[in-house]
C-alpha cells in the first residue's frame, strides 16, 4: 500500500516518524531494558471520566510508549504512542500547547483541524500546530487505529489536552468489544 500522493509505503513513513523521535529524544531516553518497548506489553489507558465523561472513556483509549513518568521508555521532550477509537467514537474539539502528529493505521475518520474537515484513512498523516483545535469522529465500521506524537518543552508536553467544545454523548455502539 502506498500513502496517497507520496509514492511511499506507510512503513517508510512510520520509519521516518521513529527517526524523528530518536533525534528529538537522543539526550533524554532511558528505560529498564533499553530504549525500546513492544506496544503489546503496554496496557491501554482510558481518559479519566472527569475529563470527558464515562462514555468517552469507553470509546477512546491510548498507550503512551515514549515520554512521561510512567511510560516504558522515557523521553524528556517527546510523547509517542498508539490511540484507538471505537466505531462511532467522537473526540470533541480540544487543543494543547504542543504540536501533534497523528498517523492513521486502519479505519476511517472525519477529522477536523482548525476548521478544516477531511476524511482520514490508512496512510493519512495529520499535523496539528500548537493550540490548533482538532476533533475526530470514527466514521468507519471498525476500530480506528492511529499512532500519535507530541514534542517540545517538557513543561508543555506534559499538559493534558484542554476540551474547547462541549462533551458530546457517544453513540450507543461506541464501545470496544474486548
Amino acid at each position: 500500500m502506498k500513502v496517497r500522493g507520496s509514492g511511499r509505503s506507510p512503513k517508510l513513513i512510520l520509519g521516518a516518524i521513529v527517526a524523528l523521535i530518536a533525534s528529538v529524544t537522543a539526550e533524554g531516553v532511558r528505560a529498564a531494558d533499553g530504549p525500546h518497548v513492544n506496544a503489546g506489553d503496554v496496557k491501554w489507558t482510558a481518559p479519566p471520566e472527569s475529563y470527558s465523561g464515562a462514555a468517552f472513556a469507553e470509546a477512546f483509549r491510548y498507550k503512551t510508549l515514549v515520554g512521561g513518568e510512567n511510560s516504558p521508555v522515557q523521553g524528556k521532550n517527546v510523547y509517542f504512542g498508539e490511540a484507538e477509537f471505537a466505531p462511532g467514537a467522537v473526540y470533541v474539539g480540544h487543543n494543547h500547547p504542543s504540536p501533534e502528529v497523528y498517523y492513521v493505521i486502519s479505519g476511517e475518520a472525519k477529522w477536523t483541524v482548525d476548521g478544516k474537515t477531511f476524511k482520514a484513512t490508512p496512510g493519512t498523516a495529520i499535523y496539528a500546530k500548537p493550540y490548533a483545535v482538532h476533533r475526530m469522529i470514527n466514521v468507519g465500521g471498525g476500530v480506528l487505529k492511529t499512532v500519535w506524537m507530541w514534542w517540545g518543552d517538557p513543561e508543555v508536553t506534559s499538559q493534558f489536552p484542554k476540551l474547547v467544545e462541549p462533551v458530546e454523548d457517544q453513540p450507543a455502539g461506541a464501545k470496544f468489544a474486548e
